[in-house]
């Protein structure tokens, strides 16, 4: 049997969290979602190995760049592909390093760019889904 890949998305927008986690799933993979990077960085304490992590930029409590920080100490979860999700191009002191992610996507976005750039890093490109969000 082959087992899906998991993905991690964290956001603090419930919206964003429900589509990107419906179209991942119709798209084959098993996601588990976060509410904010503090609740991320829970579930890999406790221990969840996503394939891939989703995370907003900016959230309440603990957002993408302070996550990761923590995520890179932590050898065996340094490997990480990640997708860093934004609704604005911050400032520069707000973004992780860039050897911490794989790609940027910026909300609002287009359902094929999520799940093209999903398939990529997970070596799955031929996965197909479509419709966008604007």
């Amino acid at each position: 049997m082959i087992s899906m890949a998991k993905i991690l998305v964290i956001d603090d927008e419930s919206t964003i969290v429900m589509v990107l986690e419906e179209i991942l799933q119709d798209a084959g993979y098993e996601v588990f979602t976060a509410s904010n990077g503090l609740h991320g960085l829970n579930s890999l304490r406790k221990g969840l190995r996503p394939d891939l992590l989703i995370i907003d930029l900016l959230m309440p409590v603990m957002g993408g760049r302070e996550f990761l920080s923590f995520v890179h100490k932590d050898f065996k979860l340094s490997a990480m592909r990640v997708i860093l999700l934004t609704g604005s191009i911050p400032n520069e002191k707000e973004f992780p390093p860039e050897k911490f992610y794989q790609d940027i996507i910026c909300k609002p976005f287009n359902i094929d760019d999520v799940v093209t750039s999903v398939g990529r890093l997970l070596g799955d490109p031929g996965n197909k889904c479509s419709g966008s969000l604007s």
